[in-house]
């Protein structure tokens, strides 16, 4: 998409020519419009699209076409994430057999920069059986727990998906710096 804006104090129509990337190929307008700026859309990314802008008065009168202004779409960058580290730890509840475990999550892309803002989603099984998601902090990382209601040994957390605006999360990227989960999911035992 390429978007032209009319400087202010122009006329009140202008019409916008737009040529291919070997250059000008006629007067064909591509606009006519009355509004202050005007969005091309429906472009190929990668080809080179060049405008010209002619400002039209009350009378009907055409200025002399702009100096040749070119830009080429490209699509929106994609940001391919990862799991880079999953840390378990349990929480007894006093004297009661419940307990409450916690798993951070880290998400990192591909230059192991943090990434803020992606939502996680998983599951626990074992000796509770729920969803869970959230948002992660701009380290990349949050912290999702079960609640007080684990009753058995152990529970593993599953990583099942990072979504966010621009990313594309890649599973088989997932890792563990310290070797205590597979990247994916983790069991974190009872206290």
């Amino acid at each position: 998409m390429a978007q032209l804006s009319r400087p202010s104090g122009c006329s009140t129509s202008r019409r916008d020519y737009r040529c291919g990337s070997r250059g000008f190929r006629g007067t064909s307008a591509a606009a006519t419009t009355t509004t202050s700026a005007y969005t091309d859309s429906g472009l190929d990314n990668g080809t080179t699209y060049c405008y010209r802008v002619t400002a039209v008065d009350g009378s009907g009168n055409e200025s002399s076409a702009s100096n040749q202004a070119c830009a080429t779409p490209a699509a929106p960058a994609v940001r391919v994430v990862h799991v880079a580290d999953l840390d378990g730890t349990a929480k007894g509840k006093g004297k009661s057999v419940r307990w409450e475990a916690f798993v951070t999550v880290t998400i990192r892309d591909s230059a192991a920069a943090p990434v803020a803002g992606a939502t996680v989603t998983g599951n626990w099984s074992g000796a509770v059986s729920a969803g869970a998601s959230g948002l992660t902090a701009r380290n990349g990382s949050l912290t999702l727990r079960t609640g007080d209601k684990a009753q058995g040994p152990q529970v593993t957390f599953t990583v099942t998906n990072v979504a966010g605006a621009g990313l594309t999360y890649s599973e088989t990227a997932n890792t563990d710096p310290d070797g205590d989960s597979t990247g994916t999911a983790i069991i974190i035992s009872k206290p």
